[in-house]
């Protein structure tokens, strides 16, 4: 009997374990039809070009089906990036070089984060090398 009572236990665990694990998963983005990107204290540019747009969701996509925090590190010196659908802001990312925050849409909504490593967005990183560089120090 007790065999049976800690499987029943075990399993229920493990189920709720399993349960964390997917909400730390990050769903996939919706298409969208501009990013504005622009460095810390820098201008930032409109990027509007539909194959430039879809491989930056893309890595966005890929960096998603990693395990992701909940909640927001304290970060300086960051890039800002605007997820927009017509006009329309429809999600924001701060990006460093070894972390993310996504900040969902909505007042009081929570926020997400991930580390990262060199090669986790390779086409993120080389466009935020290309805009104006940050106003940090």
């Amino acid at each position: 009997m007790k065999i049976l009572e800690f499987s029943v236990l075990a399993l229920g665990f493990l189920a709720l374990g399993t349960a964390a694990l997917a909400d730390e998963q990050r769903p996939p983005l919706k298409p969208v039809s501009a990013l504005r990107l622009g460095n810390y204290g820098s201008p930032s540019v409109l990027i509007e070009a539909r194959d430039q747009v879809r491989q930056i969701i893309a890595e966005l996509n890929a960096l998603r089906t990693k395990p992701w925090r909940q909640g927001e590190p304290h970060l300086t010196c960051y890039a800002t990036l605007l997820l927009l659908e017509k006009g329309k802001q429809v999600g924001l990312f701060r990006i460093r070089s070894d972390f993310v925050v996504e900040r969902l849409s909505g007042k009081g909504q929570a926020s997400y984060s991930i580390a990262v490593v060199e090669g986790d967005m390779p086409r993120l990183t080389r466009l935020m090398a290309e805009i104006q560089a940050p106003k940090c120090e």
